[in-house]
This record gives structure tokens, sequence and C-alpha cells, in this order.
């Protein structure tokens, strides 16, 4: 406001000024006229001074001409002023001269000297009425002037400020107002440009949340826990494998990492890289609610105080670890399954080259015990085949398979054993019940559920075999009325080389790898099984295949 009035006051006081400048020159103009009519007015005077005129008819000239004639010999302050000028100036004849209210037209002849006096004549004295009228007509149009200025300035900072507002839009990513400026060409460039601004931005902006979504998108479906800190200790960022991983759930705004972080060693490594500006990588132990082993990365992303973020990275090493713990037990495992017959047929071997061949009844027995052994390990090979193929989910060829001749086939090779425990079959297969499927898997399914129902059943015992196809699903069930399971070793069952009763299953070759089998192939096939059992009543494996 101060800088309008300023302005104001300068625009006015140039207007006066330019006014003041008009009456100077016209002013000018009427006294360069006035001395001009002056010297006329001197030689008439000197003329009619020759010709001797009366001083009546003088004093009418004078009057007539508006003049006043001053003799040196006058005592009048103009006559004591004419005697000035004849003392100081001896060499001009003539002199003209001015005073702020009167002009001087003077003859210098010595005691014939005389001056003409004339008044000075402005411009509102000879014509007042026309002065007055240009002058009222000057000011009006000055006013008008003005406010019309006035008016185009108001609209032209309407158009400011609404250029200021699309602005303000444009940054808080908003729509600008529409501007039309046809009145105001100097804005025009302006407008262009806070057009190509507001598109600009936009475009950017696009861009930007395109590059943002997919970066969310990026950090939530990553298989690692994501978490970013920033230089106060504020979580800033995370996603659902950070919550999972430390079993919390992380609130979305910014908050202390140590309400979510609760293990001390994963705390103290943030701590440090916080405090010391080191990156940390340690495998460790989350201690919530479930133990996991983790791969803990936190590190460090810009040393500037002002804008030092920490990223802490978690892959779960758990599976692995458990793989690994699997494939250690299952090395083992394997060494002492196979170290145990290798370790018999070794051992009678040796007895009976030491002489004990010499004896019919004890040849017979040690190689009786030789064949079983070797025929023990050819089985535990057999079986860490089927699971190796089963690792490397190798695809076989689907054929139709007859389910009823392949229950029907494993029946016959166990059919000794059957006898011997005096056991009751009952298949309720149809015969002409077929699926189309990978058969050599089905087999090894069907085979190992039946083999376990003959040898875990009690003498006098009872096994029934289902099969049957309903709504493109192919379920196969297995009962028995054997030993049954606990409920605390269920969930085993299904684990390489478990044994219920280990004993009778060593003793009956078995390896422990029939049901690891069984499920491996079902997942392969995009099945499932499961176990009913009650401990000394019996088990009930149900099997159900896709058949899409």
């Amino acid at each position: 406001m101060l800088r309008n009035k300023r302005g104001l006051a300068l625009f006015l006081g140039g207007i006066i000024f330019l006014y003041g400048m008009m009456l100077f020159f016209v002013n000018d103009n009427l006294q360069q006229e006035q001395q001009k009519q002056l010297r006329i007015d001197l030689n008439d005077y000197q003329m009619l001074q020759s010709e001797h005129v009366g001083t009546a008819a003088v004093d009418k000239w004078a009057d007539r001409n508006r003049v006043a004639i001053v003799l040196p010999q006058d005592q009048t302050q103009h006559g004591k002023q004419l005697r000035t000028f004849m003392r100081q100036d001896t060499h001009n004849q003539k002199l003209q001269t001015r005073s702020h209210r009167e002009l001087w037209q003077i003859s210098l002849q010595g005691a014939r000297s005389v001056a003409l006096v004339m008044p000075l004549q402005f411009s509102w004295q000879e014509n007042p009425s026309l002065f007055w009228g240009l002058t009222a007509v000057y000011f009006l149009s000055i006013l008008v002037l003005l406010a019309w200025y006035q008016q185009q300035k108001a609209a032209q900072r309407e158009k400011i400020v609404t250029i200021t507002e699309s602005l303000a839009h444009i940054r808080h990513h908003q729509r600008p107002t529409p501007l039309l400026v046809q009145r105001f060409p100097d804005l025009t460039p302006l407008v262009n440009e806070v057009h190509r601004l507001d598109h600009f931005v936009r475009h950017q902006t696009d861009k930007l949340r395109l590059r943002q979504d997919s970066f969310d998108n990026l950090i939530a479906h990553l298989p690692i826990g994501v978490m970013l800190i920033d230089a106060d200790g504020q979580v800033i960022l995370h996603n659902h494998a950070m919550e999972t991983l430390l079993d919390v759930d992380i609130a979305a705004d910014k908050h202390p990492y140590v309400d979510d972080v609760k293990t001390y060693t994963l705390s103290r490594m943030i701590e440090h890289t916080l405090r010391e500006h080191k990156n940390h990588h340690h495998e460790i132990q989350l201690l919530q609610n479930e133990e996991k082993a983790v791969d803990a990365n936190v590190i460090e992303l810009d040393s500037v105080k002002a804008q030092q973020q920490i990223l802490v990275l978690l892959y779960d090493l758990t599976d692995m670890r458990r793989i690994e713990q699997m494939q250690l037990d299952f090395v083992g495992n394997v060494s002492h399954e196979l170290k145990t017959p290798i370790t018999a047929i070794s051992g009678f071997a040796e007895t009976l080259l030491s002489g004990a061949q010499d004896d019919p009844e004890t040849r017979e027995q040690f190689l009786k015990i030789i064949y079983d052994e070797s025929q023990h390990l050819n089985q535990l090979i057999q079986d860490i085949l089927a699971l190796s193929r089963t690792d490397r989910n190798q695809h076989g060829q689907t054929q139709t398979v007859h389910v009823q001749a392949m229950v029907n086939n494993e029946l016959g090779l166990l059919q000794q054993l059957i006898q011997q425990r005096e056991l009751t079959v009952s298949v309720k297969v149809p015969e002409q019940l077929t699926v189309q499927i990978e058969a050599a898997k089905l087999e090894q399914i069907i085979k190992n559920l039946i083999y376990n129902a003959v040898f875990y059943n009690r003498d006098h015992g009872k096994v029934t075999i289902e099969a049957e196809i309903k709504a493109q699903q192919f379920y196969f069930r297995v009962q028995d009325t054997g030993i049954g399971i606990a409920a605390d070793e269920q969930p085993r069952v299904f684990e390489r080389f478990y044994r219920v009763d280990k004993a009778r299953a060593r003793n009956s070759g078995g390896t422990g790898l029939g049901l690891a089998i069984v499920q491996e192939n079902i997942k392969f096939l995009g099945g499932q099984i499961r176990l009913q059992s009650q401990l000394g009543v019996g088990s009930t494996f149900s099997v159900e295949l896709p058949l899409d």
C-alpha cells in the first residue's frame, strides 16, 4: 500500500509539473511577444517625439498601448531606476530588461534617454475564461485518465491474483483457474507459461505416482522384510513381510522402531548403525511369538545427519535351515539304514568264510539272513530313488490306469503276508473305474498305503480299500484295524525315516520312507491326504487327487 501511495504522489507531482511547464512556456511566449511589441512602441514613441506631437497625444498613445513613459528627470521609482541604468551602461544605446512584474525597453541617449515600461502579461490575465476552461479540461482529462488507469490496474491486479492462485493450485496438485487475458497482452506469455507449467507438473506428477505405485507394489510383494527408519529412529516405511517376520501389526504412521522390534540383537544393530554410521550383517534369531532364523542387514543410506535413513532387510532363513537340518537328518538316517544291512551281510559272509559254511543248517540260516538284508538294502535304495524323482518334480507320461487291477496287483505281491496274518481284505473299487494319471506315481501311493495297512495290522484284522470318482476328483481310501497311531505322533508320520513302531518296522524290512513317498507324490499331483487314527483301533488314510 505504501508503494501505491508513493506511486500516486509521483504521478500527481508529474501532472502538476507538466501543467507548470505548459504555463511557463505559454507565458514565456506571451512575454516574448510583449517584448517585440515594446520595441515597436519605443520606435513609435521616438517618432512621435521627432514630430513634436503634443503631450496630450503622447499620453493618449501611451494609455492605448498600456505603457508607461519614464524620463530621467522623473522623481518616481521608475525614474530613479532609469538613472541607475544610465550610470551602469554607457555602451548600449538600447537596453531591454525585465523584472518579475514588468518589461523595460530603454533608449540611452544621455539627457534625452527614455524608457517604456509595460506590466508583464500572463495567460490567465489575457483571457481568463479560456485559461480556466482549458485548465479544467486538462485536469478533468487527467482525472478520467487516472480513473481509467486505476481501473485497468485493478483488473490487471485481479488477473495477477488469479495467476498466483493458479500457481498455488498447481503446487497443491489442483486444477488452475481458467484465465482470459485478451485485454492484457503483457500477461499472455505469463498465462501461457502457467498453462505449460500445469501440464508439465501434472505429467511429472503422474509419472511420479506411477513410479511410487510401482515401488510400493514392489516393496509390498518382496519376500524379504523391509523397514525404513529416519534419523530420529522413526519408522517411515515397511512391508507386509516385515510384519510377518516380526509377528506384529506395524502402524502406518511414523512411530519409534522399538515399538515393533522386540529382539534385542536386531534392536542393538539398528541403534549402533544410527549412532556409529556402520552397516551390520548377521544371522540372528527373532524371539517373537515364534522363533525364526533370519539374515539381517542394517544399512545406512545417507551419512548426512539431517537426511540419514536406515534400511533394515530381513530374509527368512527358517525354511532353509529346516531343510538343511532335514538333509542332515536324511543323510544320517540313510547312513544308518545302509550301515545296518551292510554290516549284517559283511559279518555273516565273513562267518561263513571262516568255516560256518561247512554246517548246512548254519549255512542256510546265514544265507537267509544275508538275502533278507540285501532285499532290505535294495528296498531302501529303491525308496530313496523314488523320493529323488519326486524332489526333482519330473513329470511322467499320463496314462489310463485301471484302478482295480493296480490294487489287485499290489495285493497279490502281499498275499503271502496276508495269509500268514489271516487278514480279511475288502476291495470296494468298481471294476471299470479308470483314471488318466501318471501311473508310476499312483502306483507308489497305492503300494505304500496297502503295505502299511497290511504290515501294521493285527492278526485276524481287516483291510478295506475303496476308490471312486466324484466331481472330477479321484478318491482313494485305505482303512485298517491295526495298531493305530497316537495323536502326538500323527503330524510326524509323513517325515522321512519316521516309524511309529521302530522295532517292528525294522524287523519287517521297512525303510521308514513309505508315507514320505506317498505325501510327495500326492503333492506333485496336486492332491491332498488326510489321516484319521486311534491308538489300538486302526487308521484310515484318505487321498484326494484332481483329474482335470
